[in-house]
């Protein structure tokens, strides 16, 4: 497969970046206890920090609300209170309310590298493109692993790899209805290696004229993403240094499987009251 080499110079004006923490009730303890630590470790926080709170109660604002007051007013911060939705829901509020140039995507349960700011900011400034992917740590549980997370001083030349290299490992050729799980991970093979990048921690152009899917019945909205952009011909770069920790086993259970199961609970539902009518 073909790498693209690192350019020889900038050549392209320093973006703005605006994170966008995607918080429901599942991981409101990992929020609280764990990523607010981590991103106030950050070398250079991001120019604005948008929390989405998705179908939180009012006690959980609360939470939320007293964990940013820990963040300097400088940050930019602000909590976005929106119902129990899809991931992909949840995603278009980010892009839709951000400000900056870019909007990377962060996971309340997972950590990011303290260079993840500086990093995004170095491969957009050195490449034109419009979605950027890296590589991952995995965690086990509740545990919060001290990873050797690669820095801005110890990393110069990084292998990156094009939009051309995914379409020729991933399905693109699919039919923009998404009416089933599709498994579109894009992993970079190498001669003794297999690389997966993960796909929800992805850094995209805010200007791009695309969304993610909001059916509650399909799901892989990061994967489907991808593939629309790649359909679509916008160029995904993508390195395979770690940036960031995945926390295994801890993924939530969002609006779209209850209702998915809705019809089938809803009859059984009936059918019991039926009996107990008798």
């Amino acid at each position: 497969m073909k790498a693209t080499s690192k350019p020889k110079h900038d050549s392209h004006p320093t973006p703005s970046v605006t994170g966008v923490v995607l918080l429901v009730s599942d991981h409101l303890g990992y929020f609280r206890d764990s990523l607010i630590d981590n991103l106030l470790k950050f070398s250079q926080p991001f120019d604005e920090l948008l929390i989405v709170a998705s179908g939180l109660s009012s006690k959980a604002m609360r939470v939320v609300v007293e964990g940013i007051s820990r963040f300097p007013e400088h940050w930019n911060c602000r909590v976005i209170r929106v119902p129990l939705g899809t991931v992909g829901a949840n995603r278009n509020v980010g892009l839709n309310e951000a400000t900056s140039d870019l909007v990377s995507f962060l996971d309340a349960d997972d950590l990011y590298a303290p260079d993840y700011y500086g990093f995004i900011v170095k491969f957009f400034t050195e490449q034109q493109f419009d979605i950027f992917l890296h590589g991952y740590f995995t965690m086990e549980g509740k545990g919060d692993e001290n990873f050797s997370y690669p820095t801005l001083k110890t990393v110069d030349s990084v292998m990156r790899f094009s939009s051309e290299s995914f379409r020729k490992l991933s399905d693109s050729h699919w039919d923009q209805h998404p009416g089933k799980v599709l498994e579109t991970n894009l992993l970079l093979v190498r001669p003794n290696a297999l690389v997966s990048l993960h796909q929800g921690h992805m850094t995209v152009k805010r200007e791009m004229p695309l969304r993610f899917h909001t059916n509650p019945q399909a799901r892989n909205e990061d994967g489907i993403f991808l593939n629309m952009a790649l359909n679509a011909n916008f160029e995904i770069a993508a390195v395979e240094i770690p940036l960031s920790s995945y926390r295994v086993g801890t993924s939530a259970n969002p609006l779209r499987y209850r209702l998915a199961r809705a019809p089938e609970y809803l009859l059984k539902k009936l059918h019991k009251t039926g009996k107990e009518s008798r």
